[in-house]
């Protein structure tokens, strides 16, 4: 299972750079969307796997997708908020960023105790 975490590191290190240009080159809103629908489709791919390659794969996948969301994400919203509004906006982007780590841990472990770890990703 390291392998899967380092897939996902490692696709995270190669397109957080990349995900600059591809705004730039494709539209920020085109690729933010783009971003979305992979990060989708490598949950659901790792939800479904039955094996290791399958899974690492699937969390190299999941790992693009998530790459580009939040350098791109905040991309969009640095051009769509007013400059007045924006420390605001800033700081609700920036929620979700810390609580993950204080609710994920205890939803995390219902999840994998009453139901199976497959369920991690489809929520």
């Amino acid at each position: 299972l390291k392998l899967a975490l380092t897939a996902y590191l490692v696709s995270l290190a190669v397109f957080i750079p990349i995900s600059g240009w591809m705004a730039d080159h494709f539209g920020a809103k085109a690729v933010f969307r783009a971003a979305i629908a992979v990060f989708i489709v490598g949950s659901i791919a790792c939800a479904v796997s039955n094996s290791l390659p399958a899974f690492v794969v699937s969390r190299f996948l999941q790992g693009i997708g998530g790459a580009m969301m939040t350098p791109v994400g905040r991309l969009v919203l640095v051009r769509a908020t007013p400059k007045s509004e924006l420390v605001a906006a800033m700081s609700w982007l920036t929620v979700p960023a810390l609580l993950g780590p204080l609710v994920g841990p205890p939803v995390g472990g219902f999840i994998t105790t009453y139901f199976s770890w497959h369920w991690i990703f489809l929520i």
